[in-house]
């Protein structure tokens, strides 16, 4: 039995708060998945047992992965298959081409085994990738190297602005491509070495001026700017226009928005119990996927949504604890990048369903319906767990 549990277990000396935050978070996703698919739908009772099914699929996979990922990486075994893997990755984005798009974009492969159909996102591995891909070729670079800054970037960025390419033009995702960017952005500002500080700033006035840019596009003269040049279209123009006042359109473009805001507020502090929301008969679509918040905003009120809040912000402090600690560059950029992954998220699936930014179809990690997400985010933590395992150890060994 001991071996069995140890089995199960990830790796010792791994953060016990960052395993009972994602544990807590994944299993609370998979209830309120299974509570979103009750409802008065003529095939409600198998859309329950599929729903369940598949939850529970994605919940073993991304914990299996998680204590594969926390016991097996090392750098030294990812450093020379990450490149083809990263190759392989660019391919996988490409196949979504070949299936039909979803909401405007085509990011999604679709496979139907055993006659259930289970989606996969690239993009959302793209990342975890993309981050092991910098921490490989960025970090712990030597001092005496002879190499340019340009040089010490280039492969990476190379994959990087090909997969971003794909993402943003070819699967017309902005959502996951402004993500996708603004996690990388930040991992590679955590390497110090002084060959890389001018791509560094460049990288900081950008985000500034994307900041300053977007916050004056949110304006009502932002607005008029999007809808007379023309700079967004079809989907993503209707996302910017609902964001403003979700119910001046809440027959159609702005429906789901004024259904999440009317949840928020039927919530209030306690909520209306588990499985008794109203707002998931019709009035929210995606109430498993991109709104799941929202569900459990009705569901459980504010107290729920703070309980969410609170194992996030465990996770995310837990993660960043540990990257100020660990030396290694590598292990730095793998810690911050998770927690980026985590942080940008959430921000935008919240900002989004509140209506505090536009729309993004970003899903809120662990919690959220979707395989992709859920095993991208877990193996990113299992990761995690195996640097700090690691780092804790090393300091025992040294005392």
């Amino acid at each position: 039995m001991k071996k069995i549990l140890k089995f199960f277990r990830v790796r010792e000396k791994s953060d016990i708060w960052i395993s009972i935050a994602t544990i807590s978070l994944a299993l609370f996703g998979l209830v309120m998945a299974i509570s979103a698919s009750m409802t008065t739908a003529s095939n409600s009772s198998k859309i329950l047992i599929v729903t369940t099914i598949k939850q529970f699929v994605y919940f073993a996979a991304g914990y299996g992965g998680m204590v594969f990922a926390s016991k097996q990486f090392s750098f030294k075994k990812i450093k020379n298959l990450i490149f083809p893997i990263s190759i392989i990755m660019i391919v996988l984005l490409l196949s979504t081409l070949f299936f039909e798009p979803v909401n405007g974009a085509q990011a999604w492969i679709r496979l139907k085994p055993g006659g259930i159909a289970f989606t996969i996102q690239p993009s959302e591995f793209a990342k975890l990738t993309s981050i092991l891909l910098a921490a490989v070729f960025v970090g712990d670079v030597s001092l005496n190297t002879q190499r340019s800054g340009t040089e010490i970037l280039k492969k990476p960025l190379y994959i990087i602005f090909i997969q971003a390419f794909i993402i943003l033009i070819l699967q017309s995702d902005l959502g996951s491509a402004i993500v996708f960017l603004l996690i990388m952005a930040m991992v590679f500002l955590i390497p110090a070495h002084p060959k890389i500080k001018i791509h560094q700033n460049i990288v900081i006035i950008l985000f500034i001026l994307g900041l300053v840019g977007t916050t004056f596009l949110l304006t009502d003269k932002g607005l008029a700017l999007i809808e007379s040049v023309g700079i967004f279209k079809g989907y993503k123009l209707a996302r910017f226009m609902d964001y403003a006042n979700p119910f001046l359109n809440r027959t159609a473009g702005g429906f789901q928005l004024a259904g999440s805001l009317v949840a928020f507020s039927r919530g209030s502090i306690f909520g209306s119990g588990l499985g008794h929301s109203i707002q998931k008969y019709g009035y929210l679509p995606e109430a498993s996927t991109d709104f799941i918040l929202s569900l459990i905003a009705e569901e459980t009120g504010f107290v729920g949504v703070m309980l969410v809040m609170i194992l996030y912000f465990i996770l995310i402090y837990r993660l960043i604890y540990f990257a100020m600690k660990v030396r290694s560059e590598k292990d730095k950029m793998v810690l911050f990048g998770t927690a980026a992954f985590l942080f940008v998220h959430i921000l935008f699936n919240v900002g989004g369903i509140t209506a505090t930014i536009p729309l993004t179809g970003v899903p809120l990690l662990l919690l959220s319906s979707g395989g992709s997400s859920t095993m991208a985010i877990m193996l990113a933590i299992g990761i995690s767990q195996n640097i700090i395992s690691k780092h804790k150890i090393r300091m025992q060994v040294n005392r």
